[in-house]
């Protein structure tokens, strides 16, 4: 279960303050052999978040926001229940409108990511040892972009790079069984590029691209020199939407995961290289504007997730979902 709660209030023209809450709930049961025990397991991820936003001038537009993320596991199953987590969240930036067209901006937060259920408990079937203890990952994050726009199209770049301290990796654990355990390495180092773009034909027609593309490598010896494992060298999304101001909608788009190196117990150096893979989705809109008798906006939607059942493996013999059904609804006060 998610749900998210944002608020918004401007200051005048010049300043607006947005508050903002993420609650997430997973519960995982799981019995190991037919008729034996059913084991139970369960996760919040809770995130608070304030936000002000001032523009003193026409051309400068300034960000600050504070926040503060929490998980706890109430159900651990058969493993050591671990405590619960609180880690504070930042974020600025800085943006200058070079005309009415252009912009370039200049950003750094820190953030944290909690491990999930699976990274904390999963034994995998035989193939990982547990481990509760461990913390989350921190992830400074430092960027410079630009973006400037047309008529009907838009483009961005930006060149970027994060550090995750205590960054979650698989490692091998000694012994004949041939089997991995998460762990928290020191540093691993993530610069990157992105370009994010779009088109609009028509009035309801648009074209959406997002290509980044990554280098992650794990700090040994005061050098990032180690590849990471399961962090892919390219991601890219290509897609396009019709949507109507009131009414049906429709998006058809595909995304391609890189080439990327994942842990592997049965080669001499623990890692494979595991190869691109591209999956399709489509989703399906209605939305209502301005409901009689209230100011809502209502949209109802049905999503398709990997429609072609592509396999494309998260980790060595660890494939992504296959064809996945979804649906949801959207209220705007």
């Amino acid at each position: 279960g998610y749900g998210k709660i944002r608020v918004n209030r401007w200051i005048g023209d010049q300043a607006q303050v947005t508050a903002q809450v993420d609650a997430r709930y997973t519960n995982h049961r799981e019995s190991l052999e037919v008729g034996g025990p059913i084991e139970t397991y369960a996760q919040w991820l809770t995130s608070v978040v304030l936000q002000g936003e001032i523009q003193p001038a026409d051309l400068w537009v300034f960000q600050a926001g504070l926040g503060w993320d929490h998980a706890a596991t109430p159900e651990s199953g058969d493993k050591t229940a671990n405590d619960p987590d609180d880690a504070p969240a930042v974020n600025l930036r800085a943006l200058r409108r070079l005309g009415d067209q252009s912009r370039i901006y200049a950003a750094a937060s820190r953030r944290s990511r909690f491990p999930s259920l699976r990274e904390l408990y999963s034994g995998a079937l035989g193939r990982f040892v547990p481990n509760p203890e461990l913390k989350p990952e921190e992830q400074d994050l430092f960027e410079l972009g630009m973006a400037t726009d047309g008529a009907n199209w838009g483009l961005e770049a930006a060149a970027f790079v994060n550090y995750l301290h205590d960054g979650i990796e698989k490692v091998k654990v000694p012994g004949p069984d041939k089997q991995f355990q998460r762990v928290n390495q020191t540093k691993i180092r993530v610069p990157g590029l992105e370009l994010v773009g779009y088109w609009k034909p028509t009035l309801n027609l648009a074209a959406n691209l997002q290509y980044t593309v990554m280098s992650a490598r794990v700090e040994d010896d005061g050098n990032f020199d180690q590849p990471a494992e399961d962090r892919p060298d390219y991601l890219a999304r290509a897609g396009v939407e019709w949507r109507r101001y009131s009414g049906p909608g429709a998006l058809v788009e595909a995304v391609v995961t890189g080439p990327r190196w994942s842990a592997d117990s049965t080669v001499p150096e623990g890692l494979t290289r595991l190869p691109a893979g591209v999956t399709w989705h489509l989703r399906l809109a209605w939305r209502w504007v301005d409901v009689p008798g209230s100011t809502t906006d209502v949209e109802l939607h049905l999503r398709l997730d990997n429609v072609f059942d592509q396999r494309v493996d998260d980790q060595v013999g660890l494939p992504n979902p296959g064809r996945t059904v979804s649906g949801g609804v959207s209220l705007a006060l």
